[in-house]
C-alpha cells in the first residue's frame, strides 16, 4: 500500500473531530497492536477507525467513486486551541487504484520502485500549507514521520524541491550541514538524478562544504567587493575561525534563526559564545585601552569596528583584541554605555559612547552587535548567489576550485530523493504475545513473466496453533490484498517446508522475523490484470544515457527516431529552457545533436514526466 498526495476535489467539505491529538507526541499510549507487530495493510485501517471513525466525507463530494476521505485535527504545542495553541488538520484520503484513472505513480517510479507491483489501495496524507479546507494544491503531511513507524512503513521516500528563504534549499543545507534538509529528520540519500550515486552525493558535497574562504579575501582586499565586506564582517563577529565555504554559511543560517526565534524584549548576543582562553587581566587591559580610544572621538561620531581595532593592536594578539571587540557593547564607562550598530553600507560593526539614561529609553538593539534578519538574509542571498549555486556562481581562481564547486553544486541540486527506511523496526518484534506468531514472507511466482521482480515481504500473524495449510492461506489472502496483479494468486508451496506435512503446527518449524519465509505459488495471466505488474506501466521503453542512467529518473528526456532509446535532454545538449526538436537522432545512431535542433514544437514524450516543481511530495511503503 502506497501513501501519496494527490490533487484533492475542489468540493471537498472542512469537517473536523471533536477528540485533538498532540502532533508530536502522537500517537498516544495504547495504540500499538497489543497482539503483535500488525502490517501497514492492517494499521492503517486500524488507525482510521481507532482515531477517526467512519469517513467524513460524503462519496458525492468527491471527484470519484474510489475515494474516500477522513480528517483528524491535531494539536500543535500545549494548551487548549483557544488559548492559543495551533491546530492543523490531517486530511487521510483513500484510492481503489484499480478504479483510478491514474493507475501508475510517478513518484514511485522516479524513487527506484518502477518494478514494484501497483497496490490495490493508496492512502494520501495531506496537511495544507494554509491549514485551510482541500480546495487547493495539497503539501505533504511532514509529521507523518511520527506515526508511520507505528504503522509498520517500511520505508517513507520524499522528493525534496522546496524553497527557503528564496533559496534551494536541498543545496543550501547540504553545504552548511552536510545532509539534506530533510536529513533533520532521518531521511538519507535515496536516488539521484543523472546517475548519481551516494558516493558521488558526498563527495560533492566534501568538495563545495571545504572551499576555503582565505583567497577571497586576500584577491579581493584591493577591491572591497560586497563579497570581501560579508566574509570580513562575519569572520570579526564571530567567537569561532569562520575557514571554509560551509563555516560561513551555517553561521550566517544560525544568525537568522536567532534572529527569528528572539522575541522582541530579549536581549540579542552573538552567537558562539565561548570560554575565553586569555587572563582576566588582559582582558580587562584591553577593554580599557579600547575605553579611551572611544572617549576620545566625539560622540556624535561611531568608530568603525576596523578602526578601533587597529588603534591599539600594534603591539597585541589581534586574536585577543577581536575577542575583547566582541564583548564590548554595553559595557560601561561611568555614566556612558558602549553601543554598537551594523552599517549597511559599509557592512562592518562601528561603536560609540552614550549616554546611560539615552541608552535606556531606547531599544536593546542599540547595544546589539548582530545585523537584522533582513541584512542577515540578503547577506545569506548573496553568499548564495556568489559562491553556491552553479547558474549565478561568480568566477574566480584558481579555476579548478571553482569548477569543481559548479560541479558539485550541480550533481546537489540534482538530488532530489531522500529515504528514510524503518525496516530494523519492521523486522523486530515489539511486542511479545506468547498466543501470536509473527512472520515475514515473500513470495515468487513459478512461470513469472518476464520482467517480474518479487515485491518486499509481507508481515503475517497467526496464532500459535496455525498449521502450515493455515500459513498458506494467510499469505494467499495477503498478496491477494496488497496488490492488484496477485488477486488471482495462489500459494502452492513452501520450499522450506516441502518434506513436512501442511497440517504440522506452524510454531515448531519457525518463530522467528528474521528470515524471510519463502512462499512459491501462480499468478493466472489475466490480461485485463496483466497492466498492474509493475508501477512502470507495460510499455517496452529502454533508457540508456551517456550520464550512466538506466532508468526513468523524472528529469526531461526523449528518445531516439532511429532506435527509440530514451536520453537526458541536457546530456545530449538541450538546455532545459529550450524546446525538444521534432527530430532527434543519438550519436550511436550516426545522428549530431547539434544539427537536430532546428526549430520546431515541442516533442511529446510517451511517458509522462513528473514534473512537481515546488513541491515536497512523500510515499510510503
Amino acid at each position: 500500500m502506497v501513501v501519496n498526495n494527490p490533487r484533492p476535489c475542489k468540493r471537498l467539505k472542512r469537517r473536523v473531530t471533536a477528540e485533538l491529538f498532540d502532533l508530536r507526541g502522537f500517537p498516544p499510549p495504547g495504540f500499538a497492536d497489543l497482539y503483535g507487530p500488525a502490517p501497514f495493510r492492517t494499521s492503517i485501517r486500524s488507525f482510521l477507525s481507532r482515531f477517526v471513525g467512519s469517513p467524513q466525507t460524503p462519496a458525492s463530494l468527491l471527484p470519484s467513486p474510489n475515494l474516500r476521505a477522513w480528517q483528524i485535527v491535531f494539536q500543535v504545542g500545549g494548551g487548549e486551541i483557544d488559548g492559543g495553541a495551533a491546530a492543523v488538520t490531517l486530511n487521510v484520503v483513500e484510492e481503489d487504484v484499480s478504479l483510478s484513472r491514474s493507475v501508475y505513480c510517478d513518484h514511485c517510479r522516479v524513487v527506484g520502485w518502477s518494478s514494484h507491483p501497483v497496490c490495490n489501495t493508496r492512502y494520501h496524507f495531506i496537511i495544507r500549507a494554509d491549514n485551510s479546507s482541500l480546495d487547493g494544491y495539497p503539501q505533504t503531511c511532514t509529521g507523518c514521520g511520527s506515526c508511520l513507524p507505528s504503522l509498520n512503513s517500511r520505508k517513507v521516500s520524499v522528493m525534496d524541491v522546496s524553497k527557503k528563504y528564496g533559496l534551494e534549499f536541498r543545496l543550501l543545507n547540504a553545504v552548511a550541514k552536510g545532509r539534506p534538509w530533510y536529513g533533520n529528520w532521518g531521511y538519507e540519500f535515496g536516488a539521484g538524478s543523472f546517475a548519481i550515486s551516494i558516493d558521488s552525493y558526498f563527495q560533492a558535497v566534501r568538495a563545495i562544504s571545504s572551499i576555503p574562504l582565505e583567497p577571497f579575501l586576500v584577491e579581493e582586499r584591493s577591491r572591497r567587493t560586497p563579497l570581501y565586506d560579508i566574509i570580513f564582517f562575519y569572520s570579526s563577529l564571530s567567537t569561532s575561525p569562520l575557514s571554509t565555504l560551509q563555516d560561513l554559511v551555517l553561521y550566517i543560517m544560525t544568525l537568522v534563526h536567532e534572529a527569528r526565534s528572539q522575541s522582541s524584549t530579549a536581549s540579542k548576543k552573538p552567537v558562539g559564545t565561548e570560554l575565553s582562553r586569555w587572563r582576566a587581566d588582559d582582558l580587562s587591559q584591553i577593554e580599557r585601552a579600547l575605553m579611551k580610544v572611544l572617549q576620545v572621538a566625539t560622540t556624535s561620531s561611531w568608530v568603525s569596528y576596523k578602526s578601533l581595532g587597529g588603534a591599539i593592536s600594534r603591539a597585541r594578539d589581534p586574536e585577543l583584541v577581536d575577542f575583547c571587540l566582541k564583548r564590548l557593547p554595553g559595557r560601561t564607562v561611568g555614566d556612558k554605555v558602549v553601543c554598537s550598530q551594523f552599517n549597511p553600507a559599509t557592512k562592518t560593526l562601528e561603536y560609540r559612547l552614550q549616554a546611560r539614561d539615552i541608552v535606556l529609553g531606547k531599544s536593546e538593539s542599540c547595544v546589539t552587535a548582530v545585523p537584522s534578519e533582513e541584512h542577515l538574509l540578503h547577506d545569506l542571498r548573496y553568499v548564495y548567489e556568489s559562491l553556491v549555486h552553479p547558474q549565478t556562481m561568480m568566477n574566480y581562481r584558481p579555476l579548478e576550485t571553482r569548477a569543481l564547486a559548479m560541479d558539485s553544486a550541480r550533481k546537489l541540486l540534482d538530488c532530489k530523493q531522500f529515504v528514510k527506511s524503518f525496516e530494523a523496526e519492521y523486522r523486530k518484534e515489539q511486542h511479545c504475545n506468547p498466543f501470536i506468531t509473527t512472520l515475514l514472507c515473500k513470495v515468487e511466482l513459478i512461470d513469472q513473466p518476464e520482467g517480474f521482480i518479487s515485491p518486499p515481504p509481507e508481515l503475517i500473524n497467526l496464532p500459535k496453533s496455525a498449521t502450515l495449510s493455515d500459513l498458506k492461506l494467510e499469505i494467499t489472502k495477503c498478496f491477494r490484498d496488497v496488490y492488484i496483479f496477485f488477486r488471482q494468486f495462489q500459494v502452492e508451496e513452501l520450499p522450506d517446508f516441502r518434506h513436512i506435512d501442511d497440517s504440522s503446527q506452524l510454531s515448531l518449524h519457525c518463530s522467528s522475523l528474521k528470515t524471510p519465509i519463502v512462499a512459491r505459488g501462480r499468478c493466472p495471466v489475466n490480461r485485463s490484470f496483466f497492466q498492474f505488474i509493475m508501477e512502470r506501466g507495460t510499455d517496452s521503453w529502454t533508457v540508456d544515457c551517456q550520464c550512466g542512467a538506466q532508468d526513468d529518473d523524472g528529469e526531461r528526456m526523449l528518445a531516439c527516431d532511429v532506435c527509440g532509446v530514451w536520453q537526458h535532454t541536457r546530456c545530449v545538449g538541450i538546455p532545459d529552457f529550450e524546446e525538444e526538436p521534432t527530430k532527434f537522432v543519438c550519436k550511436k545512431c550516426g545522428g549530431c545533436h547539434k544539427r537536430s535542433l532546428g526549430g520546431g514544437s515541442c516533442k511529446q514524450t510517451a511517458r509522462p514526466r513528473a514534473k512537481l516543481e515546488g513541491l515536497s511530495i512523500s510515499k510510503v511503503r
